[in-house]
């Protein structure tokens, strides 16, 4: 069943209001690789950056 206006509305203002975008460009070769990764942990793309950089962040490196 399609969103209604309502709920497309509050998903825009949840996402203005809780979310940041960040945006980085990389080469197709680079981009396979990692989806080939993601995929081989069954996590999506989004899912294993952001696994990458908290355990980035925790390491203290």
């Amino acid at each position: 069943m399609p969103a209604s206006e309502a709920q497309k509305r509050a998903t825009a203002k949840y996402i203005k209001e809780n979310l940041q975008e960040i945006r980085f460009r990389v080469k197709f070769e680079q981009a396979d690789q990692i989806k080939k990764r993601a995929q081989e942990k069954g996590l999506s793309v989004r899912a294993y950056l952001l696994d990458l950089i908290q355990q980035d962040m925790q390491d203290g490196k």
